[in-house]
């Protein structure tokens, strides 16, 4: 496939609501996954589809969990007013922990709540979370995002 055609079946997969809502393109290094990844969160962020994008090499302490969810978390409340308005009641009904800093304890105070909010919302307008070099965040730690991925958002199946 050239790279035209896998941007072309990521747009069909990112408009298809009844397709899966998890699209894992995966490569060895240096065959330009990074690139695809950077051009799709683009595109969505033109569109108004941009959920959130995680694209963070340089720095090892962004390389865990905790921070590929709290990023998430952060992006899609800024950028959809009703994750952001059920994320602050959460907060001022002592719902969340500001202190939580274990990734079983964000993913189920944050996560899963945004994940409940978006899945709400009219199908073309549905988030689409972009992330890249997972596979650099490290031995266990992929482990536990893709575990958390697979658990609480494909929902339906892999593409």
């Amino acid at each position: 496939m050239t790279r035209v055609d896998i941007l072309n079946t990521i747009d069909a997969w990112a408009n298809d609501v009844d397709g899966p809502n998890l699209f894992w393109l995966r490569g060895h290094p240096g065959t330009g996954e990074s690139t695809i990844a950077t051009t799709v969160r683009d595109h969505l962020e033109r569109t108004g589809r941009l959920g959130s994008s995680f694209f963070r090499r340089e720095d090892f302490k962004v390389q865990r969990p905790e921070a590929l969810w709290c990023s998430l978390v952060y992006n899609m409340a800024q950028n959809y007013p009703s994750i952001r308005h059920m994320l602050v009641n959460q907060v001022k009904a002592h719902h969340i922990d500001p202190d939580a800093s274990d990734h079983e304890s964000i993913v189920e105070q944050l996560l899963v709540a945004v994940l409940g909010v978006s899945l709400q919302m009219k199908p073309n307008k549905l988030p689409v979370v972009v992330i890249d070099a997972l596979d650099e965040c490290g031995g266990t730690a992929v482990d536990v995002c893709v575990s958390v991925i697979l658990e609480n958002w494909a929902l339906r199946e892999i593409a």
